[in-house]
């Protein structure tokens, strides 16, 4: 999932593969499947993956500020705020032309 998606996901055990007397753990069936059939696409170690943007969570209660600062921590840190309100009510009312919200529903199927 990090190098085809940019994205962490915990492994699984029973989808282990062993290369080189090392096992690397696998996240899906999938991921399983393209790493035995490619494992140096995987682990060149001449260019290790880059990490994904941390994924913040802000909360606290009604009118402190919440958004005003998860807007400011995106800006300042290049990452993508996310108005969870928003993405529930577009999920409640059915599909939407924001792109935003059709990145986001992607990213969350991964």
């Amino acid at each position: 999932a990090l190098h085809d998606h940019n994205v962490l996901c915990p492994g699984n055990r029973e989808l282990s593969v062993l290369h080189r007397s090392a096992h690397y753990i696998c996240s899906s069936d999938t991921a399983r499947t393209s790493f035995a059939a490619n494992p140096l696409k995987y682990i060149d170690a001449a260019s290790p993956p880059k990490l994904p943007p941390p994924r913040l969570l802000v909360i606290g209660p009604a009118f402190s500020g919440k958004t005003m600062h998860a807007q400011r921590l995106a800006a300042e840190h290049g990452l993508i705020f996310v108005d969870f309100a928003h993405y529930v009510r577009e999920l409640a009312l059915g599909p939407s032309d924001d792109v935003l919200t059709s990145d986001l529903q992607t990213c969350l199927r991964t």
